[in-house]
């Protein structure tokens, strides 16, 4: 057992600036997990392969401590500089992705169908309302204080 529990308290809806980074923060991790599909896909690498389990564990491990410097970072309201291995698994996604855009010219012929894009016209309005009321109660609490 541990000598003591922390508990993180994200508080998304509390404010514009905690929603937007923690929904930036879900994006960031689901572009990890989708990056692992791409690169699977385009570099014609079975499952079982190594480079892929060594990945997974890389992601893994530092993203226990990217997500404690990134909670910290939106906590701190953005006043202490982002951590170390935050920054890496940043850059790391980012040469992922130009690694699979780079190797997947032509390999994905065939456009998004019209359904998947109601779908994700449908999420995407439903957090950016969310954002603009977010913002109009702090406005509404500013103007009332």
């Amino acid at each position: 057992m541990p000598y003591a529990w922390v508990s993180y308290k994200w508080q998304m809806f509390e404010n514009v600036r905690n929603y937007l980074s923690v929904i930036y923060y879900i994006i960031f991790i689901n572009l990890i997990d989708l990056s692992n599909f791409y690169l699977k896909y385009v570099l014609w690498l079975p499952s079982s392969h190594y480079l892929l389990f060594i990945r997974l564990n890389f992601w893994a491990f530092t993203g226990i401590i990217s997500t404690r410097e990134y909670y910290d970072y939106v906590k701190k309201d953005f006043k202490i500089p982002m951590g170390w291995n935050c920054w890496l698994q940043h850059i790391i996604l980012f040469a992922e992705w130009m690694l699979i855009l780079k190797n997947s010219q032509g390999q994905f012929p065939e456009t998004m169908p019209i359904w998947l894009q109601w779908s994700w016209s449908f999420i995407v309005t439903g957090v950016l309302t969310a954002a603009l009321a977010l913002y109009y109660k702090e406005l509404t609490r500013k103007v009332n204080n």
